[in-house]
């Protein structure tokens, strides 16, 4: 009876959350940017993000949710084009990083998200897009990545590859991310994101308000490790120490 009567206040809250990200971006954000990539080609992403910022800052106050954001003015700085790397638990995660990130970035995405009617669109024209399935896919991936960061643009990519769905702090890191902080000698930029899954989780249309908090930890670059896997064993103890932590030490973020 009690969950019946949660899920009964939950389903016009989540419904709500739902319709609203799907209209304003199928009917606002798609429209917006669509004429900027068609006016400014290669330098839309630079009034992309900004727009997609604000986007996700009204829409996070709509639908009750807070970010609190910790140290991205300190380690940050917004004109460098750093490689992102964060965990990733839910779809809320990009409203998070989305409203708090004020560098130029693409993120990489995966290729089934082209198949969303129109918002689908939206990923293809602001990010990096990967078919997981395809070796080939892959390393066109790594290229424009590579690409980006050598024209001043950072990238943004979940390490894990998918969303965590563990009770664990963190899966095991893919090497895309670190690959090309080694090879172009950009720094990686890690940052935690908690709460997220609470609010909503993966595979899951039941949405709740609440608190995400990001945490942006400072830059790490290769040139500091002997080996490229103490480079990725760093970054990987640093956001596991950073999310068991801020947690407090509940794993299911």
């Amino acid at each position: 009876m009690k969950k019946f009567l949660i899920r009964l206040i939950q389903f016009p809250y989540s419904l709500w959350a739902g319709l609203y990200f799907v209209l304003v971006t199928s009917f606002i954000i798609f429209p917006i940017a669509v004429i900027l990539t068609y006016t400014l080609r290669k330098r839309a992403i630079y009034s992309i993000i900004p727009v997609y910022r604000t986007w996700a800052k009204v829409y996070n106050a709509l639908i009750f949710v807070r970010i609190k954001c910790y140290g991205l003015d300190e380690n940050v700085d917004p004109k460098k084009p750093y490689v992102f790397v964060g965990n990733h638990g839910s779809f809320m995660d990009i409203m998070a990083f989305g409203s708090t990130l004020k560098n130029t970035y693409k993120p990489i995405a995966k290729r089934e998200l082209i198949n969303m009617p129109i918002i689908g669109l939206v990923f293809k024209m602001a990010c990096i897009m990967v078919d997981r399935s395809s070796e080939e896919s892959r390393k066109r991936t790594k290229d424009a990545m590579r690409q980006e960061v050598a024209d001043g643009v950072g990238v943004l990519v979940f390490a894990e590859g998918t969303r965590n769905r563990t009770d664990a702090p963190l899966t095991a890191f893919k090497d895309g991310a670190f690959k090309i902080a080694a090879e172009t000698g950009a720094e990686i930029v890690p940052f935690c994101i908690i709460n997220a899954k609470k609010i909503l989780p993966p595979n899951s249309f039941w949405m709740r308000p609440g608190t995400i908090s990001i945490y942006y930890l400072p830059p790490v670059k290769i040139a500091d490790f002997p080996t490229y896997e103490d480079f990725k064993q760093f970054v990987y103890n640093q956001m596991h120490d950073t999310i068991v932590e801020k947690s407090g030490n509940q794993f299911a973020i």
